[in-house]
């Protein structure tokens, strides 16, 4: 029995060593920084962006003021609602509180457009070159027969040791720069 034993776990030992997968990383950062498109077309859409949101933090602060002004002879008293405030408020205010809710409304929905378009630009001009990262990636590994390959930003704060050798970035870098070679001719 312990013969038997020792032969299952010999060939178990061997079936595993024999199946070792080989890992490999690359600096995310740095692959993307070799894609000169993906510098240019990431900060027109980040100005797009900010461009967007500066303008809803400003329409939401003008609200805001109005808001604050329209109700600041109505004093909120402890565990007043909307309504309760309302009660107080002439026609006129009433009227004018009905209409900064629906602006608030506009903003919101201008807000969610904004983040649809954004989203949109995303997929239509950063999604793609990323696709081609993965791509590019994905064949370097099957044509080196390497089982796993991780971004080092991800894995660095768990890493306590890597071997430098097994950085492929440069790799992957000069795979691009063959591939955008390719595209010019």
């Amino acid at each position: 029995m312990k013969k038997l034993l020792f032969v299952l776990s010999l060939s178990v030992l061997f079936t595993i060593s024999g199946r070792a997968q080989r890992m490999a990383y690359m600096y995310g950062d740095t692959v993307l920084k070799a894609i000169p498109e993906y510098g240019i077309r990431l900060v027109k859409l980040d100005s797009v962006r900010l461009s967007y949101q500066k303008e809803i933090e400003t329409e939401q602060s003008t609200l805001q003021q109005k808001l604050n002004k329209l109700t600041s002879s109505y004093s909120f008293k402890a565990g007043e609602s909307i309504d309760q405030l309302k009660s107080r408020m002439t026609p006129s205010d009433t009227l004018s509180l009905n209409l900064l809710a629906n602006n608030s409304k506009q903003v919101l929905e201008k807000k969610q457009t904004y983040d649809r378009i954004v989203q949109a630009a995303f997929e239509k001009d950063i999604q793609p070159l990323l696709e081609n990262v993965k791509k590019i990636t994905a064949r370097y590994a099957r044509d080196n027969k390497i089982s796993v390959i991780v971004q080092y930003e991800q894995l660095k704060g768990a890493l306590i040791y890597i071997d430098p050798k097994d950085d492929i970035t440069r790799a992957i870098v000069a795979l691009l720069s063959g591939q955008k070679q390719k595209t010019e001719k």
